[in-house]
């Protein structure tokens, strides 16, 4: 099964406008592939997976930490749920840029939230 995913850029004033499209693919597996076109129309393509333990907090290497105000304000409220997933995507798009995400899903739904980032800096809210 296929889920879309709603991709805001955060960097933008076009923030709170019209999402970038993403899919993700066996969202009830462990892990699958994404897809997802940047704002410029650049495709990218890559994998995604989640924990199959309960949440375990967030890494410092995460994006979720890293994100500052943007994730504070919009993420990091899913991380404190003691029954979320961690889950992280890397993608490769087609005109050389790459993608990062780290998410949290609750355990059991397919929703959750996260951030992402590109090799170019731009960073993106992300709504599952």
């Amino acid at each position: 099964m296929n889920k879309k995913l709603a991709v805001y850029p955060a960097d933008s004033p076009k923030a709170a406008s019209v999402p970038v499209e993403a899919t993700l693919s066996n969202i009830w597996g462990e892990s699958g592939k994404i897809s997802l076109i940047l704002p410029d129309g650049e495709p990218c393509f890559g994998r995604w997976s989640t924990t199959k333990r309960r949440f375990a907090g967030i890494g410092s290497n995460s994006l979720l930490q890293a994100g500052g105000e943007s994730v504070e304000r919009d993420v990091a409220i899913v991380g404190g749920v003691s029954s979320s997933r961690n889950g992280q995507a890397s993608l490769h798009c087609d005109y050389g840029t790459s993608v990062e995400m780290d998410f949290v899903t609750r355990r059991g739904t397919s929703n959750g939230s996260g951030i992402a980032r590109d090799s170019k800096g731009n960073h993106y809210l992300i709504i599952l």
